[in-house]
């Protein structure tokens, strides 16, 4: 199980790059955001094996495969995605996914002992906070102070994808370190040896 754990942890760290960065060749982006959540879905399914919660991510994680793959589909041929209602959904829908999958990720390692559950809870924080004033960043255009802040918290939010993306990794490892520890069924009392015969005794007994 450990071994999954690291690949589902090295899976998801993998899906926030492919979300979060993007190569373009002309109309073509070669790091989709679609497999980004198709690693993350994967990741999931591993993750739900040891916290039950997680679980309930897996249909946002196949919705948001289905939405950015069509979204990708479209800027590929030229077009623009614009559906301000459905927009506004998959927004509430990547905020949720992520603050529950790196909450999950967080209780993960509490479960296991390891030190970062209290640093993945912390960029989890930040990076809901950056996500949505990044949503909100047309209610604050049209000052320069005001557009230099948002580039600045996109700056700030890039810094937490790939920080998190080297805490999930740090993760990986150290939940494979852990020693496994012996079953209950496994274990047995040593055999007691029998104690040797005292020589006084057995001449009284004469």
């Amino acid at each position: 199980m450990k071994d999954d754990l690291f690949t589902a942890l090295r899976r998801i760290g993998r899906g926030y790059l492919f979300i979060h960065f993007h190569i373009h060749i002309g109309t073509l982006d070669i790091l989709p955001d679609w497999l980004g959540y198709y690693w993350i879905l994967l990741g999931i399914w591993t993750l739900a094996k040891e916290v039950q919660s997680a679980k309930l991510l897996e249909p946002f994680a196949i919705a948001m495969i289905a939405w950015s793959g069509v979204e990708w589909f479209v800027k590929l041929i030229g077009g623009l995605l614009d559906i301000p209602v459905l927009s506004l959904l998959v927004t509430a829908i990547t905020l949720y996914l992520h603050f529950q999958l790196l909450t999950d990720i967080g209780t993960l390692a509490d479960d296991f002992g390891c030190p970062e559950g209290s640093t993945v809870r912390k960029l989890r924080t930040v990076y809901t906070i950056t996500h949505t004033l990044s949503v909100l960043k047309l209610l604050f255009t049209g000052s320069d102070e005001l557009n230099w802040l948002l580039i600045g918290l996109a700056v700030l939010h890039i810094l937490v994808v790939i920080v998190l993306y080297f805490v999930l990794r740090e993760l990986s490892n150290d939940i494979t370190d852990i020693p496994t520890p012996i079953p209950i069924s496994e274990y047995r009392q040593p055999e007691q040896e029998a104690p040797e015969p005292d020589p006084a005794s057995e001449d009284k007994t004469e």
